[in-house]
């Protein structure tokens, strides 16, 4: 055995093993994949000579803190998503990840078997240093090709902001949509030829084989889209990808700068990609029967993603097609959920210089929890009507809007103005209720009947038009918050024991209803740009109150059924990554009932378990009632959570000197938490309750103080 083994050793060293062809390098950042980048990597392995025979293709990506170091600014993409796309490439045989953005080294090379490094005629310059590849050509290890014309990531990030700046800021209503601006792309019959010469042969004639289809726009491809093609590949035998055509993108979503990519990239874009099979361009919106017969399609792959905002819809399908035996339709089931509107928001982010934590995590920023006090006219022509006159909505918003911004307020919200109730917004997204007036005559709304989404994307409409009020006031960028009610709170206030009792036996039963349309409304709440999305849940801190839990039979379980459909009502919805969006939920002890002279009372002790279960990145808390020694709980608090401190009273005729502010947050610091943790907010909005009687000139006098106690705080600390 151990002359063997003395013989095998001597066998290696004296005939080591060696690459069976060439490998040759082809390094970059590659944070947004396109046909200059796919192009770029056929361009390397090009650069070979016919005697050297045929080429490995090793594609090295940088990783992106050394990338962002030198060219200061953010990528689009992570180190590991940029592989995902990369490895999808159908001419690619091996990546290396994490490779300093630095001079690209003889040991780099050596280490992953690299004959030589390749790249375009834009040659990289390093800052203080000779460029990437003096080392290389000085060995003579590099090999220079043309970069692909008429394609630049520049050119189409640049165009990615103007279509993502028109969805922010779309032209006034009634105004008709600019004409669409083309995008510039041409191809010579050798490029085409080069991307199509890898593809895979069609099928044979007669040749048994099971097709699968999908259909869609694909325009800034991405890791979720590498996912979806793959998982539909693995359906069948062959993948069909269909791409509607230029204008029909653009007319659909209504930008002149949609899509960022022409038909004729998304299509060699695919074409690289190696689960597809075979593109097809220009398909109908509608899948006809005659369209699945002629391709012999055997399934319909559907992607769970809803494009409806920046793409097209999911496939639509005809009844005949449906109906059709020979033909099934899967719904694909993705870990990755990234859209194409998610990457702009990534975009927006980056170009900003802003990150996750641009403003909220500024020490101390001063927000606002999300109402306002209406005027007479306000509450008139949003009560009066139940399609109130859009433009003088929009002209009385920008006016609070701008009471804020004049006040200082670093996270503003429209002072739900244009709700006619603060928790009865559900029955203006959805069927299945009816108004009635309670007992002391305020109106009351009554679940009577099964929910059904009826107005999907009201309340993303109203961060629009948000958008729209900050960027006529010349603050187009500042951060806003949109409030949503949780389903434990319309669960308890509008299922009624005999009034909801048919169509929801179990209160239960409705609250999980409510779950999938609010999920929804965030969803596109996420998309419309708002930087945080507010879940106002004073439900969950009233069992806090011993009174209340009295009308539970085992309050323990009732709060946390509370918590699992918050948690449920969140999931997935920040799976993308975006950076520029946070989750939030409010909690108090029903300030509204404290101006009606409902007390409740009781310590956050009760239920910090339930807290720290919650799936958000941020806690907008009630501390002014009813001591400071309810600040003592905040270090019972999971470590991740920011804390917005209720440190204004909102009660109607108190106002907080500047100093109590102060001494409440110094209060909050003496326990030891972070400053970066800390905003400071009002204990609940500041119109508790339809008809508590607030005046504005009040509430601007709270936030000029809340503002200066933000400002002595950040020079204190």
């Amino acid at each position: 055995i151990l002359f063997e083994s003395s013989t095998f050793l001597l066998f290696c060293v004296l005939f080591p093993r060696t690459n069976s062809m060439p490998r040759i390098m082809c390094n970059g950042v590659w944070d947004m994949y396109h046909v200059g980048h796919c192009n770029a990597w056929l361009q390397a392995r090009a650069t070979t000579k016919p005697e050297e025979g045929n080429t490995e293709l090793t594609v090295a990506l940088h990783d992106g803190q050394s990338t962002e170091n030198v060219k200061n600014k953010r990528l689009l993409f992570s180190d590991e998503e940029r592989t995902t796309m990369v490895r999808a490439c159908r001419w690619v045989d091996n990546t290396i990840s994490n490779v300093p953005y630095d001079i690209i080294t003889t040991k780099l090379l050596d280490d992953n078997n690299c004959n030589w490094v390749s790249h375009g005629d834009d040659m990289i310059v390093l800052p203080g240093k000779p460029h990437m590849y003096s080392e290389a050509m000085a060995s003579d290890r590099f090999r220079l090709f043309p970069r692909t014309p008429s394609v630049s990531t520049t050119d189409r990030t640049e165009r990615f902001a103007k279509a993502m700046d028109f969805f922010n800021n779309p032209p006034e209503p009634g105004t008709p949509t600019p004409e669409r601006v083309e995008c510039a792309f041409t191809a010579s019959t050798a490029l085409l030829q080069e991307f199509t010469k890898w593809a895979p042969s069609a099928p044979k004639s007669g040749e048994n084989v099971k097709t699968v289809y999908v259909h869609g726009v694909f325009d800034v491809f991405n890791p979720a889209d590498v996912e979806f093609l793959e998982k539909a590949r693995a359906l069948g035998d062959r993948l069909i990808v269909g791409l509607v055509d230029d204008n029909t993108v653009s007319r659909i979503s209504q930008n002149p700068y949609l899509p960022i990519f022409s038909l004729l990239e998304r299509s060699l874009v695919l074409l690289s990609c190696k689960h597809v099979d075979e593109v097809v361009t220009g398909v109908p919106l509608q899948l006809t029967t005659a369209f699945v017969q002629e391709r012999k399609i055997s399934v319909i792959a559907s992607d769970p993603r809803d494009h409806a905002i920046w793409q097209i819809p999911t496939t639509a399908i005809s009844e005949e097609v449906r109906n059709n035996s020979e033909v099934t339709v899967e719904t694909v089931k993705l870990e990755n959920m990234l859209t194409t509107m998610q990457v702009g928001r990534r975009l927006q982010a980056q170009q900003s210089g802003s990150s996750s934590k641009s403003v909220i995590n500024k020490p101390f920023a001063a927000s606002i929890v999300g109402s306002m006090p209406r005027p007479p006219n306000v509450k008139k022509m949003v009560l009066a009507s139940t399609q109130p006159n859009e433009q003088e909505l929009e002209v009385a918003i920008a006016y609070v809007v701008g009471l804020q911004l004049q006040a200082g307020v670093d996270v503003v919200s429209d002072g739900e103005w244009g709700r006619r109730s603060y928790i009865g917004i559900i029955a203006e997204i959805a069927s299945g209720f009816e108004l009635t007036v309670g007992a002391d005559g305020r109106p009351i709304t009554i679940v009577t009947g099964k929910l059904a989404p009826t107005n999907t994307g009201k309340i993303a409409q109203e961060a629009k038009r948000l958008k729209r009020c900050l960027t006529k006031l010349g603050h187009p960028n500042h951060p806003f918050k949109v409030t949503l009610p949780s389903p434990g709170l319309l669960g308890e206030r509008m299922w009624h024991p005999e009034k909801s009792s048919k169509a929801y036996p179990n209160r239960d039963d409705f609250v999980r209803d409510c779950v999938p349309i609010l999920r929804r409304e965030m969803e596109l709440l996420r998309d419309s740009g708002a930087y945080i999305v507010q879940i106002d849940d004073p439900h969950l801190c009233l069992f806090v109150d011993d009174n209340h839990r009295k009308n539970y039979t085992d309050p323990d379980a009732a709060a946390q059924f509370d918590v699992d459909m918050l948690n449920e009502m969140v999931e997935g919805v920040k799976k993308s990554g975006n950076l520029n969006f946070k989750l939030a939920v409010h909690l108090c002890r029903r300030a509204g009932g404290r101006v009606r002279g409902e007390a409740f009372s009781g310590s956050y002790t009760r239920i910090i378990p339930f807290l720290n279960q919650l799936k958000v990145d941020h806690l907008c808390m009630e501390f002014t009632y009813p001591g400071l020694e309810e600040l003592q709980i905040l270090k019972e608090l999971r470590s991740d959570l920011e804390i917005g401190l209720g440190c204004v009273d909102c009660t109607p005729g108190k106002i907080d000197s500047v100093e109590d502010i102060v001494k409440r947050v110094d209060t909050a610091l003496a326990q030891g938490i972070d400053k970066q943790r800390i905003t400071l907010n009002p204990d609940c909005g500041f119109a508790p309750g339809m008809g508590a009687p607030v005046s504005l000139d009040e509430v601007f006098t709270k936030l000029c103080n809340e503002v200066e106690a933000s400002h002595q705080l950040q020079q204190k600390h």
